[in-house]
């Protein structure tokens, strides 16, 4: 079983996109997350590769993200590819009259 929330924030979609679909971002709101460094070259999108360095459990793991889908302004989703945790994890905006709806689910992926 999954994990989601949704929030309601009073910004642009676009603005709201472009913070939370940059990995680089995940230290801001995760306070596990120690460190995020992209991988592969060229704009962000579907393969856009990050090594991510966090603390859980009282342990450092590095673990791999990957883009797995990518859709400016509406969507968009990574998966761990290597790490102890197999997860992905979605994104979904909606254009609200006040802002923008972000919907989020981390979904556990079989080993």
């Amino acid at each position: 079983m999954g994990v989601r929330i949704q929030i309601n924030i009073q910004r642009p979609i676009g603005d709201v996109f472009a913070f939370a679909s940059n990995v680089a971002n995940l230290p801001l709101h995760d306070k596990g997350i120690l460190e995020v460094k992209k991988i592969t070259g060229g704009p962000l999108g579907v393969g856009t590769t990050f090594n991510l360095t966090a603390r859980q459990l009282g342990m450092r793991l590095n673990v791999v993200l990957m883009f797995t889908t990518y859709e400016p302004n509406r969507h968009f989703s990574y998966k761990v590819i290597t790490g102890p945790f197999p997860v992905e994890t979605h994104y979904t905006l909606t254009d609200l009259e006040t802002g923008s709806q972000l919907t989020a689910e981390r979904v556990p992926q079989p080993h």
